[in-house]
């Protein structure tokens, strides 16, 4: 019995736990800088970076 409740209660709090992410949503590609934060370019250009010593 008390291994049933503990279970629920696992069970109740992972849901809600999943529940409060708030998930947000990738920087669109549209290739306008403007439309971009000073942090997401700086990662694009690391990313570019990697991807050019890496022959990619």
């Amino acid at each position: 019995m008390k291994l049933k409740f503990l279970v629920a209660v696992l069970v109740f709090w992972v849901f809600n736990s999943v529940n409060a992410l708030d998930l947000l949503l990738a920087p669109q590609c549209d290739g306008n800088p403007k439309n971009k934060s000073q942090s997401a370019l700086d990662a694009g250009k690391i990313i570019g970076d990697v991807y050019t010593e890496n022959s990619i």
